[in-house]
């Protein structure tokens, strides 16, 4: 079995933040609906996106702008790899597909 994580009890999420510029933590733990993140063996970095149900207005009340990042910790699951905790920070680059 490899340590590829392909359904949903094969990791624990820890922590799903938002980090302003103004120094200010946001939890988004409890709101996040998906996250995907890719690799690219043609370029030196991660991307990806979260889904987030903002049913408070974050985006509004926040001032989220391009210098805001989002740290996302995990552990694995998977039998053999329980021991793998990863905790990544992204920089937000777009938000996009809202609705109101």
């Amino acid at each position: 079995m490899s340590g590829k994580i392909e359904q949903i009890l094969q990791y624990s999420l820890k922590t799903v933040k938002l980090l302003l510029g103004n120094s200010k933590e946001v939890d988004l733990s409890l709101i996040v609906d998906e996250i995907s993140i890719f690799e690219d063996v043609f370029s030196p970095s991660m991307s990806g996106y979260v889904l987030v149900a903002d049913a408070q207005g974050y985006i509004e009340k926040l001032g989220i702008d391009g210098f805001c990042y989002l740290q996302i910790a995990f552990d694995k699951t998977v039998e053999g790899y329980e021991n793998d905790q990863y905790d990544q920070l992204f920089r937000v680059y777009k938000i996009e597909e809202r609705e109101q």
